[in-house]
């Protein structure tokens, strides 16, 4: 009886271990979403060919770097095969060796020229040779075409005042460039099913991607020549896909426990994906440009406010409430800007300058618009007060002059910038939107109008015509006042 028993049980278990590897690659096909999306970072060792045309060979061979950023789309026609459809955007160089005195350069003895920006566009195919668990090995291939700027390039340069000097002339080309490309990719599934690749690839281009000449002068004796970049090298890059194979998992999953169809469980996924727990924490560090400047009382006729863009920085904190409710703490840094636009009979003539760095320190509270049924958001709005401290000393910072002239009228003008405060208080008021990357993860986009409520910086200026020769004075005003466009990188830390 226990012979009897042991052969189907044997069988069962044969069947299983044949059969299971199969099933599981099954289950992964279908909570794979064959629609992907991709970003890549490609860095790669390209060769710049020297001909020398006349005289002697002193400009050699080089090799130049291949720096883009990618993006592209992939459609994963079954678990061995898929395609994509490459954008990108990045730099390459031109390099060359210099032989002098008969020493021929070594790998690492190069002159680097310049960066030429580029466009990249390629369409690629992968064929997977073998897999191990969670990890692939795909042969890759494609072509594509780069484009550059359309520019033209010049420089000279000396080599340590000892009588030799090259100079280039290089003009990029006004058209698409073929390339083929060919290699390996090493792929590994995380544990969010999403897809961290690795590419080793030789690519192959057909033209150089500008027309460059060289001349070398060797204490008098002239060389010259050409130089050259075909876009062949090795190339590296680093690939992430967004698979979406956890949010097919989790339709699956909705549609099975609730008996709900594909239109329902898609909508319940977005319903979900987009919910944010009330006491949610996040932390955003962000950049972007803060347009600030002197104010001048309206009724001035000659001088009104001029506003500029700086360089804003920013870091906050929110911590969820109830009801959508959020308190919020926040620092920003960016440079004021001063400044005047003067309407005079001859024309219009303007100032700018930075008068200071200012670091601001505010608290508020916010409150996220949503729809209650669906969880999407609209948009989050903000308002605080808080105080703004300079570190530079009180006192006299900038002064100058200045004049506009024509046949025989003239107009002048005199300014001081005084800084005559250390401390800003402020209220803020701002609107943002939150577009959700990850499940922690998060673009923040904000825009902010910051209402500075004392006047910590003053411009005086004195100006005088010919038609009008006695001296006018008039002051602007800088209270720390600025309205922002930023955006970043928001994370929630629980």
């Amino acid at each position: 009886m226990k012979r009897y028993m042991k052969k189907p049980m044997l069988l069962a278990a044969l069947w299983s271990c044949i059969h299971w590897p199969q099933l599981a690659q099954e289950t992964v096909k279908n909570f794979r979403d064959k629609s992907q999306f991709s970003i890549g970072l490609i860095n790669g060792v390209n060769t710049t060919k020297a001909n020398t045309l006349s005289g002697v060979e002193h400009i050699r061979d080089s090799w130049d770097l291949l720096h883009a950023l990618r993006f592209a789309y992939r459609y994963q026609f079954s678990p061995k095969f898929y395609t994509e459809a490459g954008f990108g955007f990045g730099g390459q160089s031109i390099a060359y060796g210099y032989e002098q005195n008969g020493a021929k350069p070594g790998l690492f003895d190069r002159h680097s020229l310049t960066y030429f920006s580029l466009a990249r566009f390629d369409v690629l195919a992968a064929y997977n040779l073998f897999s191990f668990g969670n990890k692939r090995i795909n042969l890759v291939g494609g072509f594509g075409a780069n484009r550059f700027s359309h520019i033209a390039y010049g420089t000279g340069i000396s080599y340590g005042g000892l009588g030799h000097q090259s100079s280039f002339d290089i003009q990029t080309k006004d058209q698409f460039l073929g390339l083929l490309q060919l290699g390996l990719e090493y792929a590994h599934t995380n544990k969010k099913q999403n897809e961290f690749g690795f590419r080793i690839f030789y690519q192959h281009g057909f033209n150089s991607f500008h027309e460059g000449q060289f001349t070398h002068n060797d204490n008098q004796v002239f060389s010259t020549g050409i130089l050259s970049s075909p876009l062949r090298g090795l190339n590296f890059s680093v690939n992430y896909t967004f698979t979406r194979a956890k949010r097919m998992q989790r339709m699956f999953e909705l549609s099975e426990s609730i008996g709900m169809d594909r239109k329902q469980a898609k909508t319940e996924f977005k319903k979900e994906k987009r919910y944010i727990d009330p006491k949610s924490r996040f932390l955003t560090l962000g950049t972007g440009l803060a347009f600030s400047g002197t104010h001048f009382d309206r009724t001035e006729n000659v001088m009104s406010t001029q506003k500029f863009a700086t360089i804003a920085l920013n870091m906050s904190y929110e911590h969820g409430w109830k009801n959508n409710l959020f308190f919020e703490g926040k620092y920003n840094r960016l440079s004021i800007s001063s400044g005047a636009s003067m309407k005079t009979e001859l024309g219009n003539y303007s100032t700018a300058g930075n008068a200071f760095v200012g670091h601001f320190l505010s608290a508020g509270m916010g409150y996220r618009i949503q729809n209650l049924k669906t969880n999407f958001q609209f948009f989050n709005v903000h308002a605080g007060l808080g105080v703004g401290f300079m570190l530079q000393n009180k006192g006299i910072h900038q002064y100058g002059s200045g004049s506009l002239s024509y046949d025989e009228q003239n107009f002048s003008f005199n300014y001081v910038n005084e800084q005559t405060a250390k401390v800003m208080p402020i209220l803020y008021f701002g609107i943002s939107k939150d577009i959700r990357l990850t499940d922690k993860l998060a673009l923040n986009l904000a825009y902010s109008h910051q209402l500075g409520l004392r006047s910590v910086y003053n411009s005086t200026f004195n100006y005088w015509s010919t038609t009008s020769p006695e001296i006018k004075t008039t002051q602007g005003k800088i209270r720390g006042s600025a309205n922002q466009f930023q955006f970043g990188l928001k994370y929630r830390i629980k």
